[in-house]
């Protein structure tokens, strides 16, 4: 039980709340707090508590939890030791550490980062005025960092994650991705930003290329090159190949269990011996030419994948590019379905397109000087265009006819084609393996985690969160710094989905961002006025307390240490 107990320091008396319990059969007091002299208790009773004349809102959670991530992983002092300055204002790495954070949580223009950060706790945390991150000094800052300098960090980094957080460098997942740009069509200012075949669908501007290597476990990113928007996979890889074996060499010391998984876009003769050479095991698809024999067996000689539902799989051993592999044929259920969807609702397309080229050919030129049009060469040219598709051009069969003295189109599918392509082709994928003592279950599992990298780059493209774009920058080395912190972003976001998960929370990394943004700290700020109400009384200091949190956003601070960052 609490009580209050009175204690004389000269000729003064004291008060204090205490609790008392037995400690080893005898009474001690446990806890105790100042309450003051008697006139400040009953000044406290009686006086007006004091109005709050303004309250500042600022971002707290996201910002606290990653920034202690960074903390963790020494990223502003990994930054600062590469590229040093004069100790004056914010360091270099607080610029990176700054733009990384803001991707994650609320990607803006380096003209908006001044007024974001004024927003949040970082501006209370690092005590530099928001002068300090205009865009003009961000582009000062950046042009410090070279593309020797990004290597060093992105080196040091990774084998910070590999020491101090246990990163599994067992499975690599390795793809590419392209991110359209804001560089305008004149701009001749860097050889990166190209246009080429953009993956959502802006061909219409300048892209740049991302090359990322992240863990098989929680998509941690090891590894990363911007490269320029028109260059291929299939030709990138051939000199990511070599820069792969090199960062296995040097960051994992050669480890003998890292097995690098990679798609077929990035399959090339010269980018697999390169691969062999340097002694490095992979799980790869392949196209279906590799081995069209292996590739066509009958779902009959398949086995079903035990823990795969819905899986059958052909396994082999067989002869490739030099070496011996395990080759797999994978068949699924669900990919089957899907491509048959996919094929029949092209198929539908076709017919249409088809349909509408015969009515034009069944009103004939109208005018001489048409006639050209309706050649029987330009008829072929529209057709190739229609059939663009490889599997509707395999199963449907066009002929040009003449009908009335005009050229007219006969089509239809071929069934017999179609009911071939169902039995030895759909829902197949070929999937080769350097592991030749792993099991079929084995290589397709390891080969289905490639999905891991696919939702790394979804994210990247998410509106909200860890967001590419905007990306406005004019010079090869800003969008390689672009890069960086984009990269760094996708880092501190996952690593803090990790230890989320790890300590029982169920969350996706977008839920567990989506609930750490409402974390807020909220500063109450007293109307001095109204709390001096007798003379020599001190006003009330200001305040800063916690938005209301649910269970999910305690847990979530608590396992982040957001407190901690908070409390400086």
């Amino acid at each position: 039980m609490t009580s209050i107990i009175r204690k004389t320091k000269g000729k003064k008396a004291y008060y204090y709340a205490v609790e008392s319990k037995r400690v080893d059969g005898k009474p001690r007091i446990v806890w105790q707090k100042y309450l003051g002299t008697l006139d400040d208790i009953v000044r406290k009773c009686t006086s007006h508590p004091g109005n709050v004349a303004e309250v500042d809102i600022f971002s707290a959670g996201g910002v606290a939890a990653m920034l202690r991530v960074a903390q963790k992983l020494s990223l502003i002092d990994i930054i600062d030791k590469e590229v040093p300055k004069r100790d004056q204002g914010a360091s270099v790495g607080q610029y990176i550490v700054l733009a990384a954070i803001n991707r994650i949580l609320d990607p803006c223009s380096k003209l908006q980062m001044p007024e974001w950060y004024q927003q949040t706790v970082l501006h209370r945390l690092w005590k530099l005025p928001d002068t300090c991150f205009t865009s003009q000094m961000f582009w000062n800052h950046m042009d410090l960092i070279n593309e020797k300098n990004i290597d060093n960090i992105q080196e040091a980094v990774t084998q910070k994650l590999i020491q101090d957080f246990g990163i599994d460098p067992s499975g690599l997942l390795y793809d590419t991705t392209n991110f359209f740009t804001y560089v305008a069509t004149g701009n001749n200012r860097n050889t990166i930003a190209k246009r080429g075949k953009n993956k959502a669908k802006r061909n219409d501007l300048r892209q740049v290329g991302l090359a990322l290597l992240v863990s098989k476990d929680f998509q941690i990113p090891l590894f990363h090159k911007v490269y320029q928007g028109d260059r291929p996979d299939r030709g990138l890889f051939v000199k990511m190949a070599d820069d792969l074996v090199e960062t296995q060499n040097k960051l994992f010391c050669g480890a003998k269990d890292t097995t690098l998984v990679f798609d077929k876009g990035n399959v090339s003769e010269d980018a697999m011996h390169r691969l062999i050479i340097g002694g490095k095991h992979y799980v790869c698809a392949v196209p279906k030419t590799t081995n069209f024999e292996l590739y066509s067996t009958s779902i009959e000689k398949m086995e079903i994948v035990q823990g795969l539902p819905g899986t059958r799989a052909y396994i082999k051993e067989i002869d490739v590019w030099s070496k011996k592999h395990k080759a797999v044929v994978a068949y699924s259920e669900s990919f089957f379905a899907s491509e048959m969807a996919d094929l029949m609702d092209k198929l539908r397309k076709i017919e249409e397109k088809l349909h509408d080229l015969d009515l034009w050919l069944k009103h004939g030129p109208q005018r001489s000087r048409d006639e050209k049009h309706y050649s029987q060469v330009n008829i072929k040219r529209k057709i190739k265009t229609i059939l663009s598709y490889p599997r509707a051009e395999e199963v449907m069969d066009v002929k040009i006819i003449k009908l009335d003295n005009k050229y007219r189109l006969e089509y239809g599918i071929n069934q017999k084609k179609l009911n071939n392509m169902m039995e030895n082709e759909l829902g197949r994928t070929l999937i080769l393996s350097t592991r030749l003592e792993w099991n079929s279950d084995e290589i397709i599992s390891n080969y289905r985690s490639q999905q891991g990298i696919e939702n790394v780059f979804r994210h990247m493209k998410n509106k909200d969160y860890l967001h590419w774009q905007p990306e406005f920058h004019w010079t090869d080395s800003k969008i390689k710094i672009h890069g960086l912190y984009c990269v760094l972003a996708m880092l501190l976001a996952s690593l803090a989905h990790r230890e989320i998960v790890r300590n029982g929370l169920n969350l996706s990394l977008i839920e567990m961002l989506d609930e750490l943004n409402g974390v807020r700290e909220v500063a109450l700020i007293y109307n001095e006025s109204s709390t001096k109400k007798q003379k020599g009384m001190k006003s009330k200091k200001n305040q800063l307390v916690m938005s209301r949190m649910s269970s999910s956003q305690k847990k979530l601070t608590e396992v982040l240490e957001v407190q901690l960052v908070l409390r400086g």
